[in-house]
């Protein structure tokens, strides 16, 4: 997965790799200041979403366990990176519900 694919908030969750139309509930979260919604909408997980998510990453134990060290720690490096590019859309949205709780 891109940096870029992992900054992009998309309301899904990501299960082995993939973006998926989660079964659960939708929820979405709030401007305070204006009362807009703040796009996109939250897919909830279900149980099944879950399952899949532990049978997916179960699965993929194994594999993780036998890479060297520095690809291991590439690896946590991608993860890093695509954080990082994900932190200031993040922080702002953070704030925004932080501050309804404030001014609520």
């Amino acid at each position: 997965m891109s940096a870029a694919v992992a900054a992009e908030l998309q309301g899904r969750s990501s299960i082995a790799g993939e973006f998926v139309q989660a079964g659960g509930a939708t929820f979405t979260g709030y401007n305070p200041v204006n009362g807009c919604a703040l796009e996109p909408s939250y897919l909830s997980a279900s149980a099944e979403d879950v399952d899949h998510a532990v049978a997916a990453t179960t699965s993929a134990f194994d594999s993780l366990a036998n890479t060297s060290d520095g690809e291991r720690a590439a690896f946590l490096r991608a993860i890093a990176d695509g954080l990082d590019a994900a932190a200031p859309e993040l922080i702002a949205r953070q704030i925004l519900r932080r501050r309804c709780q404030y001014l609520g």
